[in-house]
């Protein structure tokens, strides 16, 4: 189960916060940016904090970097800041996501195929191996609906097998004005 809630500005700034359930406790993450377009190419850059109620020592910091042009995006995110337990460990600061996204009609549906690419930069120096992951997806979205199927491609390295399994993700949204 998971929810969040955002506030955005015309100037362009924004902030938000978004809480779901995880198998381990709470994840709440807390965001803050500015977003708007120069000419035909949309941009964002914020800062996003993941808050992990159960093991806060593994919280940490992304700075991030988006653009858009027409129906294409591509993202870029780095790790600025760690909890304590994350320090000198594989989930250390300089990790790097990046993603790309197209959007396009499918009949009634917006719909949009993305895909990331997680990298870590000291997963090796600790005796974990390689702990990088891609993840894929395609969704629809009617209304305030949207269906997605969802894969990563997690090595086998301490991971689950079930965290390679596709998933059905289903989200409603709602907006209002203040």
């Amino acid at each position: 189960v998971f929810g969040g809630l955002d506030w955005s500005h015309e100037s362009g700034a924004y902030a938000g916060v978004w809480s779901g359930s995880l198998v381990f406790g709470t994840e709440t993450d807390l965001y803050m940016g500015f977003a708007g377009a120069a000419g035909d190419v949309g941009y964002d850059v914020g800062v996003i904090t993941y808050q992990y109620t159960q093991f806060p020592d593994i919280n940490f910091t992304e700075a991030y970097v988006k653009a858009s042009f027409a129906d294409l995006g591509v993202a870029i995110a780095s790790t600025i800041d760690a909890g304590e337990g994350n320090k000198d460990s594989a989930f250390d600061k300089g990790d790097l996501y990046v993603s790309a996204s197209y959007g396009f009609k499918a009949g009634d549906f917006d719909a949009s195929v993305y895909g990331g690419s997680y990298m870590f930069e000291n997963d090796d120096k600790f005796g974990n191996g390689e702990m990088d992951y891609k993840h894929f997806g395609v969704s629809f979205t009617s209304g305030e609906v949207t269906i997605a199927l969802e894969k990563n491609n997690i090595d086998d390295v301490g991971a689950n097998a079930a965290d390679n399994n596709v998933r059905v993700v289903a989200t409603w949204s709602k907006s209002w004005d203040m």
